[in-house]
């Protein structure tokens, strides 16, 4: 028996069953079905059929090459909707900024190797730049940042220059270092089901 006739024995089953014994109308039998191949994340590819059902809803059903079914809910489109924004991304640390009082701050080598093999720019002003009569470029809007703050105080930054984080500079590598490392593992967002094609409990 073909993969597709298993599914549409199996869906005869199940809806006959569930017309006898949870639902006080019966339950209208599918339509003939046509099976399609579905490509599947993992790059195989399995059956699939689509099962119509009332008020304009739909089951999408597939079985793959090790047996395994699966089924998802199909809600009726009753609006034109916008495309949603893709979600968002975490962002990555692309730039730290230190401002220090008068000399600059002094990183140690552990640090320095680490934001070379990240792919992080490093930019050092001091509060002396306010008084140079062509500061640069951009140090004037983060030093105005730390006033009152204590020294050397640091911003970490993304391509946006939105602040990731901000603080004064620890005094140890490994502590600056730990900084980073938190900021690059932060996980993907989780990737939400489509709106109009969500998955329903089924037992395998």
């Amino acid at each position: 028996m073909s993969l597709c006739r298993t599914i549409s024995f199996c869906l005869l089953m199940i809806f006959a069953s569930a017309s006898t014994t949870h639902s006080p109308t019966p339950t209208p039998a599918p339509i003939a079905l046509t099976c399609f191949p579905l490509p599947l994340a993992d790059g195989s590819t399995a059956n699939a059929i689509i099962l119509p059902i009332p008020d304009g809803a739909a089951y999408l059903i597939y079985t793959t090459n090790d047996g395994k079914i699966g089924i998802y809910q199909i809600l009726p489109v009753t609006s034109i909707a916008p495309t949603p924004d893709p979600a968002p991304t975490p962002s990555r640390p692309q730039t730290l900024i230190i401002v220090t009082e008068i000399d600059p701050a002094k990183l140690n080598d552990p640090v320095k190797n680490y934001l070379d093999a990240k792919g992080i720019t490093l930019q050092t002003f001091t509060i002396m730049m306010v008084e140079e009569r062509n500061p640069p470029a951009n140090s004037l809007k983060w030093i105005g940042r730390t006033a009152g703050r204590p020294y050397p105080y640091a911003f970490i930054i993304d391509k946006n220059e939105t602040i990731l984080w901000k603080g004064q500079l620890p005094q140890t590598a490994k502590d600056t270092i730990a900084i980073f490392d938190n900021l690059l593992s932060q996980p993907m967002q989780p990737t939400t089901c489509p709106t109009n094609l969500c998955p329903i409990p089924f037992a395998n």
